[in-house]
């Protein structure tokens, strides 16, 4: 939000679930950082016998990594009860294996502007106040209702495309909006958003 700038606020810290999670925060611009908490939290549903944190990891690290690469955030962490965390020393090696990677794309990336084949634009009402989130329920769960849409909005977080949001508004009040856009998009089931 522009409004960030006017506010005085330092950083954003997000929870990510997927590229789309991540995107929510890193697109944010005019504070100091963003944060990015992978997952899995360190909670005893994960933590336990029978858990595979390392296979989450995993999955969430892979997932949100294209979406770094895109748009980058400055800093990355973990969250819940380290005790649960030191009782799987190879998921705490995996995790020191994460951070390490996150290190060799933050000092390669950092201030680059990624190649872009195409500008893209997601259109519908809510247009950059729901950048991102615009078919999300809840940390990029599956919801039968929006799940094939949310899949186009994940598969652009991490996609060689300057993607932008805009509303119709956007477009009425700005008749040259579109000159400039190769791609518009426009998803959802009717009577959406």
């Amino acid at each position: 939000m522009d409004e960030f700038a006017s506010i005085g606020l330092d950083a954003v810290v997000g929870s990510v679930g997927n590229g789309a999670t991540l995107r929510l925060f890193s697109d944010i611009k005019n504070v100091k950082y963003t944060e990015g908490r992978f997952l899995p939290y360190f909670f005893p549903d994960v933590f336990c016998e029978g858990g595979d944190p390392i296979k989450e990891a995993k999955v969430n690290w892979v997932t949100a990594r294209r979406a770094i690469l895109r748009s980058p955030i400055q800093r990355i962490g973990y969250g819940g009860y380290l005790k649960l965390a030191l009782k799987f020393p190879d998921f705490v090696d995996y995790i020191k294996s994460v951070c390490n990677e996150f290190r060799t794309l933050y000092d390669n990336i950092q201030g680059v502007t990624p190649y872009c084949v195409k500008k893209v634009a997601v259109l519908n009402c809510w247009g950059k106040m729901r950048a991102w989130s615009n078919h999300m329920v809840h940390h990029g769960l599956y919801y039968r209702q929006n799940y094939s849409y949310f899949g186009v909005i994940e598969a652009l977080s991490g996609a060689p495309f300057d993607v932008s949001f805009i509303s119709f508004d956007d477009i009425k009040e700005n008749k040259n909006l579109l000159d400039d856009i190769d791609v518009i998009i426009n998803v959802g089931d009717a009577d959406t958003a």
